[in-house]
C-alpha cells in the first residue's frame, strides 16, 4: 500500500511512497539494503523532511525513516564503531534534530542552526547538503571521521576532506548511508551564543511566515551575491 509522504516533509506536499520503513539499527538497515540490492529495489533515505520537495507522483521504491539509535547524541562512546569522541567533540546520529544541536551543551559553531528551529531537519541531511547560514556551516564542524554504511554493506569511515564539502552540496560515495559523525565544537560563552541565535531567529519571524509550511530559503546564492537581493 502506497504511504503519504506529505505529512513528513516541512512543505506538506508531495506524493506517496510505494513502501515506508522505520529502521532503527544499522544490523537492520545492513538487511534492508542487502535485500533492496538484492531486488534492484531502490532505498531513499528521508531525514527531517526539510528542504524536501517531492514530486506529485512521489518516490519509487522503499522510502527509510532512520530513528532509534540513530536519532542519538554522545559525549562518549558510541554504538556505530565510532572510536570515543575527543575532548572538545561529540558524535551524533544522522536523524539527531539539527535544531537541538546548537541547545544541547551550548558550544560554539553550532549558532546558526539554532535560528532553523522551526524545520524539521536533521543532522544527516545537514551534513550531506553542508547546511548553513550565514554565521556558518556544517563543514566548520564536521569532524574528520563521518561514518558510512557502503552499498556492499560495509560500515567505512572517511576523512572529511574527502566528501567534497562546499555551498550546500558534497560528494558522499554514491549508494553509501550515512550513519553518524564526530563534531568539533568549542565551549563558548553561553549567554552570548544565546543572545546571537534569538536575535538571527527574531528576525525571521519578523520576516518570514514561520507558521505556515516552508522550507525556509529555497534559493541558492549565485556567485558572488545573495538570492534575497535579487529583485
Amino acid at each position: 500500500m502506497a504511504r503519504p509522504l506529505a505529512p513528513l516533509t516541512s512543505i506538506r506536499i508531495g506524493g506517496p511512497a510505494d513502501a515506508l520503513v522505520r529502521i532503527e539499527t544499522v544490523s537492520a538497515l545492513r538487511c534492508l539494503q542487502a535485500v533492496a540490492r538484492e531486488h534492484a529495489i531502490p532505498l531513499f533515505i528521508l531525514g527531517g523532511g526539510s528542504n524536501l520537495l517531492i514530486r506529485d507522483g512521489g518516490i519509487r521504491g522503499i522510502v527509510v525513516l532512520l530513528r532509534g539509535a540513530f536519532r542519538a547524541y554522545w559525549c562518549g562512546t558510541v554504538s556505530y564503531q565510532v572510536a570515543e569522541p575527543a575532548r572538545g567533540a561529540c558524535a551524533v546520529g544522522v536523524g539527531y534534530p539539527l535544531s537541538r544541536l546548537a541547545l544541547a551543551t551550548g558550544p560554539a559553531g553550532m549558532e546558526w542552526s539554532r535560528i532553523r528551529l522551526w524545520h524539521s531537519g536533521h543532522a544527516g541531511g545537514a551534513m550531506v547538503m553542508n547546511a548553513g547560514t550565514h554565521l556558518g556551516d556544517m563543514s566548520r564542524v564536521l569532524g574528520a571521521r563521518p561514518v558510512l554504511l557502503r552499498s556492499d554493506g560495509q560500515v567505512q569511515e572517511l576523512p572529511a576532506s574527502a566528501l567534497g564539502l562546499r555551498y550546500r552540496g558534497s560528494s558522499y560515495p554514491p549508494g553509501a548511508v550515512l550513519l553518524g559523525a564526530t563534531l568539533r565544537l568549542q565551549q563558548g560563552e553561553r549567554e552570548q551564543i544565546e543572545a546571537l541565535m534569538h536575535e538571527s531567529y527574531a528576525r525571521r519571524q519578523r520576516t518570514q511566515p514561520l507558521s505556515q509550511p516552508n522550507a525556509g530559503s529555497i534559493f541558492k546564492n549565485p556567485p558572488g551575491m545573495a538570492a534575497g537581493r535579487l529583485d
